[in-house]
């Protein structure tokens, strides 16, 4: 009885090769989990769910400061029912302290921030919510304009948004796909 039972169990006994790839497969997990312990204080992932930005996995770098033109996470004040507040977005820094954000009615009430066209700002969401316009004027420091790429983004050329604080910037986000 006993010799039957260990020749079974040598029959269904897997390959080498595959506890081989287990192994490896489970040291490459390990490896992993301690890079994301290690990077954690210095990185952390941003995903976007809409189509405001070309991508939707971001790489955050948590303590860098973007410049103009580069992406930038931060966490969002909130918009009910849309958007919690403490949500982290990712958009494109477009304004720094001291440029002249502007609403100029073009058909549109069309954004501008140093006469770089920002996007034209609408009354309402999809589903009929009014929008309030966001602010106009000197950017003041530590405040900085932000902007997506697609039309409907929530970005400062709203209210909800308006000029983002320092302290509310995650750091630079990085597009991953």
């Amino acid at each position: 009885m006993i010799g039957i039972a260990l020749d079974f169990m040598d029959r269904i006994r897997p390959p080498d090769r595959a506890i081989r790839w287990m192994r490896r497969f489970l040291y490459g997990m390990g490896v992993v989990a301690l890079i994301v312990v290690v990077a954690r204080p210095f990185f952390t992932v941003g995903i976007n769910l809409n189509h405001s930005l070309p991508g939707h996995v971001f790489l955050i770098h948590k303590g860098e400061m973007p410049e103009r033109g580069q992406l930038v996470a931060f966490r969002f004040q909130g918009f009910e029912p849309y958007f919690p507040a403490g949500a982290t977005f990712v958009k494109i820094l477009a304004g720094m302290p001291g440029d002249v954000v502007s609403a100029v009615d073009e058909g549109c009430i069309e954004y501008r921030v140093s006469r770089t066209i920002i996007g034209c700002a609408k009354p309402r969401t999809r589903d009929g919510k009014v929008l309030l316009l966001g602010p106009v004027g000197e950017i003041p420091g530590k405040r900085y304009a932000v902007r997506g790429t697609h039309p409907d983004s929530l970005d400062s050329r709203y209210a909800a948004v308006g000029w983002i604080r320092q302290g509310q910037i995650i750091g630079r986000a990085y597009g991953l796909f």
